[in-house]
């Protein structure tokens, strides 16, 4: 069965003058246990709605959404989030904002204590422990919000554009450390980005997403082993393939 199961799921949202503008139309989509699934495509074509809705954050207008053989209905611990800006707490250290969600959960403080130290190590930020946002670049940010969300062991991470503002040395550095870490983890995940480069690194599957219908316009299995070479022939012609359907469905 399936993890995340979509099916019909449509969004409608009301625009400034009262009429309903389609932000997602008709998906169907299914999302395996243990992959890495990127939805790629254009500003403005519907991948974080869909996110949002996997993360129980949005409603669908129509359809089905279901987890774990549940329907969505609302956030729920297992779903972990992360967005393009951090959004860390900035009275709290490093350590402190790890710990976050698993104060939220309850978890004992010697345990949140242990596990937070161990998920700043994974992320190569125990040095950091009592640093303060202020006081870290934006990758570090990152990390800290990754840490958080690995802390309080989800199922699945949710990723919308987490490195979107990064310079291009740093975002490749953190999507490295990212495989690293879901492959340590052994998590499912789902990455928003608009970057053919970003999802022919990372994927195991990525579903290029179309602007007219609002949608998944198709969705592409990705054979290439781990780690990938940036700059192979088969990864140069996945991001071709992605830009030209990416440029079809416009």
């Amino acid at each position: 069965m399936p993890l995340f199961s979509l099916r019909g799921v449509s969004k409608e949202f009301l625009s400034q003058n009262g009429m309903p503008v389609a932000a997602l139309e008709d998906v169907n989509l299914d999302v395996e246990e243990g992959e890495f699934l990127c939805l790629v495509g254009r500003s403005g074509c519907g991948k974080t709605t869909l996110l949002r809705i996997l993360a129980g954050l949005e409603r669908q207008s129509t359809g089905q959404a279901a987890f774990d053989g549940a329907m969505i209905a609302g956030c729920d611990p297992r779903r972990g989030m992360v967005f393009q800006d951090a959004r860390l707490f900035l009275w709290r250290n490093v350590a402190a904002n790890v710990a976050f969600g698993l104060e939220v959960n309850g978890t004992p403080k010697r345990e949140r204590q242990r596990l937070s130290e161990h998920y700043m190590e994974l992320v190569g930020l125990k040095e950091f422990a009592t640093a303060y946002p202020y006081e870290l670049s934006g990758g570090m940010r990152q990390r800290v919000s990754l840490a958080r969300v690995l802390a309080t062991n989800p199922r699945v991470i949710l990723m919308d554009e987490p490195f979107a503002a990064l310079d291009a040395l740093t975002r490749n550095h953190l999507q490295e450390e990212l495989l690293r870490l879901v492959e340590c983890e052994r998590k499912t995940v789902v990455f928003v980005t608009h970057s053919a480069d970003e999802a022919a690194f990372l994927a195991d599957r990525i579903a290029v997403f179309s602007r007219r219908p609002r949608g998944i316009g198709r969705v592409l299995d990705v054979p290439m082993p781990k780690p990938r070479r940036r700059e192979s022939p088969e990864s140069s012609a996945l991001k071709q393939k992605i830009f030209d359907l990416i440029a079809d469905y416009d």
